[in-house]
């Protein structure tokens, strides 16, 4: 190793990773599907912490991936370095190492060993409204809000009868939208594992007495990230999903946050299938912010070409 560059192994607990999916509260979030493997780099063009997840696809054959690592200063040169060392750390199956970038990262250019992937894991665009300013949401935002008037909205207290209601409305949002479900176990879980440096939120929309919605969130250093959220219309026209977005923005800049990630929309180079979502997010007026095409760095050149191939088949059919 180059003497001005140092990998360091770290404990989870030590992991101060600059973003919510760099944290060790993710880490916690995956750890029945994937290994955590957290990292201090040190190198003349980035240094900071990352966290590396590692799964197992079948016998002889896994992937390591981070999650929305590095920062917009980070080099090329700093990225393929990083993953040259961290390498050595991975079990002998690992056939590459798969990145999605943070955002505002610049664009990577391929190379042999760097080449980047058909379709992204994480969303290419996303939203970001800035609550240290005045609220500057579109005529949509606004209309619909009337349209909602009726619906109130309060926070999660942490009884499971209401999260299972919760839930039921995000089971039919699911089969309704077209996207898959996960577990009701996974979402609990999210306040199951919750430490002193993140703080989820789960905001849920009443009708009638009823729950017809609800949006689950997480506040981590000064940024509140939206992950999951439901929206099931009352009479069957009225629905709730601009009246929990606003709520909480309003809540997360009452506690503190300068952000709200309203995360995922589509990029140009996108198929569509976030359109809808699109139209949806950037009516609440926030900045569109981009990042790169996730990057496969080849472990094992061969077994990862043809890993990248099912992999890409399994993506096109999930799509349809």
């Amino acid at each position: 190793m180059d003497q001005s560059v140092e990998l360091t192994q770290i404990a989870l607990d030590e992991l101060k990773g600059g973003n919510l999916f760099q944290s060790a509260y993710w880490a916690r979030i995956k750890e029945g599907s994937w290994k955590a493997l957290p990292f201090h780099f040190t190198s003349p063009a980035w240094s900071g912490d990352v966290l590396v997840l590692v799964r197992s696809f079948a016998p002889g054959i896994s992937m390591a991936y981070v999650p929305f690592a590095f920062s917009q200063d980070a080099t090329q040169s700093a990225v393929e370095v990083f993953c040259e060392e961290v390498g050595k750390y991975l079990p002998k199956s690992t056939v590459l190492l798969r990145l999605d970038l943070d955002w505002q990262v610049s664009p990577m250019k391929s190379t042999p060993r760097f080449i980047p992937c058909k379709s992204s894991v994480q969303p290419l665009a996303t939203v970001q409204v800035d609550l240290t300013r005045p609220f500057a949401f579109k005529d949509r935002v606004k209309r619909n809000l009337k349209k909602e008037h009726s619906i109130s909205i309060q926070t999660w207290e942490g009884d499971q009868g209401s999260f299972d209601e919760w839930y039921d409305t995000y089971i039919k949002t699911a089969q309704r939208d077209h996207f898959t479900a996960r577990p009701k176990a996974y979402l609990h879980s999210f306040f199951d594992k919750a430490d002193q440096d993140t703080v989820p939120v789960l905001h849920l929309a009443y009708a009638n007495g009823s729950i017809c919605g609800g949006l689950l969130s997480v506040r981590y250093k000064g940024c509140e990230t939206y992950l999951f959220g439901s929206s099931i219309p009352n009479d069957g026209k009225t629905s709730c999903g601009y009246s929990l977005q606003v709520q909480t923005m309003m809540d997360a800049r009452e506690a503190g946050m300068k952000t709200y990630d309203l995360f995922g929309i589509d990029d140009s180079s996108d198929d569509g299938h976030l359109s809808s979502l699109t139209t949806f997010k950037t009516a609440f007026g926030g900045g569109i912010i981009k990042r790169p095409m996730t990057m496969d760095h080849l472990i094992h050149p061969t077994r990862a070409h043809l890993f990248r191939f099912l992999d890409q088949k399994r993506v096109e059919k999930a799509r349809g």
